[in-house]
């Protein structure tokens, strides 16, 4: 990770479905630490980083069926990452009065293999996010 690039954004494109993997990729997959690239950037989504939330929640669709493409979509969030570690979460006084904003999408449908949608929302306080989540919809 030394010699990453930034990365103009979290998100890399993988296969939209997991396929059976060749030989050549479950030998190329298995000296990688996969799963547990994914808790950490779990973690890190979870407490610190609201920006790679998505993109965490759909690598981690993979744990059970890694390939070539899901590890290229994680370093690059990892680049990402090292891209924008001086990017924090600014809290200041609010003039207006509704000091609280929020805000909630989702899409129709997004995962193929069980037609479920994402549901995503933030909530701010000064400017800053205070919450936020992004998950499958069960």
């Amino acid at each position: 990770m030394y010699t990453c690039e930034d990365t103009h954004g979290p998100w890399s494109v993988v296969e939209e479905t997991c396929t059976p993997l060749s030989a050549e990729e479950i030998e190329f997959m298995n000296d990688k630490l996969y799963q547990c690239a994914i808790g950490k950037l779990t973690w890190l989504a979870d407490g610190t980083r609201p920006n790679i939330a998505h993109a965490a929640g759909v690598l981690a669709c993979f744990n059970n069926c890694t390939g070539k493409a899901q590890w290229t979509a994680v370093k690059h969030l990892l680049c990402y990452i090292k891209g924008t570690l001086n990017h924090k979460l600014h809290y200041r006084p609010c003039p207006h009065p509704a000091a609280f904003a929020s805000f909630s999408d989702a899409d129709f449908a997004g995962d193929i293999d069980s037609a479920k949608s994402t549901t995503s929302f933030v909530l701010l306080m000064g400017g800053g996010a205070v919450s936020w989540s992004s998950k499958l919809q069960s």
